[in-house]
């Protein structure tokens, strides 16, 4: 099984780098979208790619929310599974790149997703260190996912996760991702279409960066609602206008012809 990272980025120069390269050390190839930059961080991606034959950046102008990144992401990598360079039984695996998410746990969430594992695994991280406003708006937000889909969410709001691409087929005709709505939204839709999912890997939750405000838990919660209904009536979300697709790494392009030529 193939393991891509995902890595969101938006004006995070100072911990974006390490975690990408730690990112790229436990899996096979390395996805950074960088979501409108202004720090340097899109120029320090760019040189690190540049250097990497593991890392593929895709650039989005101007700053369009994570959740659209992740929509970029998710499109990028199906069509490097359609050109042959993935399979569906390879693995997704998400993670903010502020360094609230060890990239040493990449291994365990992909093998969660492994042979008669998961469609989706979420990560389940120990909040006992986060602020209390924190705390009790992930315990909204993941209470709020049960009552919207039935599946008893503990962390549903963790970035960190791995999910199959062939679930990532059936997932993303649904999403809507609208600013921070992105996890929320998958794994609603994961669970009304009955897919897999396993929300007990223990995550080793880096310093609390503060990224989404109180404002947008209500957004959250309304976009996780309407992509739940969307699931389950069968309705297809508008897709979003995303320009363009990331390049596939050189080194997947690599592999996949080296398996093509070892095939009988």
């Amino acid at each position: 099984m193939r393991v891509v990272a995902v890595v969101p980025v938006h004006n995070e120069i100072a911990a974006s780098q390490g975690v990408v390269r730690a990112a790229g050390e436990a899996s096979d190839a390395v996805l950074v979208v960088d979501d409108g930059s202004t720090d340097g961080t899109g120029e320090a991606m760019a040189s690190l790619a540049a250097g990497l034959d593991t890392v593929a950046v895709l650039t989005l102008r101007p700053n369009r929310g994570k959740a659209v990144a992740l929509a970029a992401a998710f499109r990028s990598v199906l069509a490097w599974a359609d050109a042959g360079l993935l399979e569906d039984g390879d693995a997704l695996v998400t993670l903010d790149g502020d360094g609230q998410h060890p990239p040493s746990a990449i291994p365990d969430l992909a093998a969660r997703i492994g042979p008669g594992g998961a469609d989706l695994a979420i990560g389940r991280r120990d909040l006992s260190r986060y602020p209390p406003s924190k705390r009790l708006g992930n315990r909204v937000l993941s209470g709020w996912g049960r009552l919207c889909s039935g599946f008893p969410f503990a962390d549903l709001e963790c970035g960190m996760r791995a999910i199959r691409i062939s679930a990532l087929r059936r997932v993303l005709p649904y999403f809507g991702g609208r600013r921070y709505s992105g996890e929320h939204e998958v794994g609603v839709i994961a669970a009304r279409l009955g897919l897999a999912i396993d929300d007990g890997c223990p995550i080793e939750g880096g310093p609390y960066v503060a990224g989404a405000r109180p404002a947008d838990a209500l957004s959250i919660m309304l976009h996780g609602a309407a992509a739940s209904g969307r699931a389950a009536a069968g309705r297809p979300a508008r897709p979003h206008r995303v320009p363009e697709l990331a390049p596939p790494p050189p080194s997947l392009a690599a592999a996949a012809r080296a398996a093509r030529r070892a095939a009988p």
